[in-house]
């Protein structure tokens, strides 16, 4: 659903941020 989306989309900006 959008939510899980959602979570994928800030599991992937937290990554960027860790980068």
């Amino acid at each position: 659903m959008i939510l899980e989306l959602d979570r994928l989309r800030m599991i992937e900006i937290k990554n960027s941020f860790n980068y």
